[in-house]
């Protein structure tokens, strides 16, 4: 069910089992793996199911030390997120990324890239890749011959994959519509997290670009 926050009366509180915040790539894969269960789930989008220059001007900004990305324009704020001027490319992290880099302070993560494996395997099915595949000798077997005679214990060949594009926003649109215990909520602004004794994300403000505000609570929050 999609849901209109500027419909919401002032001052509400909504209380759901799960919110996701952000209906992007990855909000939407959340949003998608938890139809069906006994759960229920609130996704709040910022924007609505197409492009609008008011809440996309929420982006505008200024980057320091950085001038190859334009902060207004290379991320998207409407349902589906990035994913609907994404290219497509796609390319898994590698094992050194994930190691504490010496001389370089907070590196390291306390997870490993076979960890992330299984994920990875998955979510090509909601990218659209196929199998999960990124050495030349796994794409293109009995064509070795063909890549350039350099030292492979030194060099590695990978290849990098590509969705269809997929866009999220159009493809799981339906699907998120349709589930009996999910609800996405449009127009809806995360302007203020709260966070309870424990140290975990106890309550939400959410707010509408024509001024109304309301809070959310849930057991589980998810910053997508």
């Amino acid at each position: 069910m999609f849901l209109d926050a500027r419909a919401i009366e002032p001052d509400q509180v909504i209380d759901a089992d799960i919110v996701i915040v952000g209906a992007g790539a990855a909000g939407i894969t959340i949003a998608m793996e938890l139809v069906g269960t006994d759960k229920r789930i609130l996704v709040l989008e910022s924007g609505g199911l197409e492009f609008d220059d008011e809440t996309q001007a929420l982006y505008e900004g200024r980057l320091t030390a950085h001038d190859a990305v334009t902060l207004h324009t290379s991320r998207l704020r409407f349902f589906g997120g990035t994913t609907n001027h994404w290219g497509g490319f796609c390319l898994p992290l590698e094992s050194i990324d994930f190691k504490e880099r010496r001389g370089f302070s907070d590196t390291g993560w306390p997870l490993s890239l076979d960890d992330l494996t299984p994920f990875y395997r998955r979510a090509h099915s909601y990218c659209e890749i196929g199998e999960f595949q990124y050495t030349a000798g796994e794409l293109f077997p009995g064509g070795a011959s063909a890549m350039l005679p350099l030292n492979h214990s030194v060099v590695e060949t990978v290849v990098n994959r590509q969705s269809p594009p997929t866009r999220f926003g159009q493809k799981f649109r339906k699907p998120l519509r349709d589930a009996k215990n999910v609800q996405v909520m449009l127009w809806a602004n995360v302007t203020r997290v709260d966070m309870g004794t424990s140290g975990a994300i106890d309550r939400i403000l959410v707010q509408t670009l024509r001024g109304t505000s309301f809070t959310v609570t849930a057991s589980v929050f998810v910053l997508a």
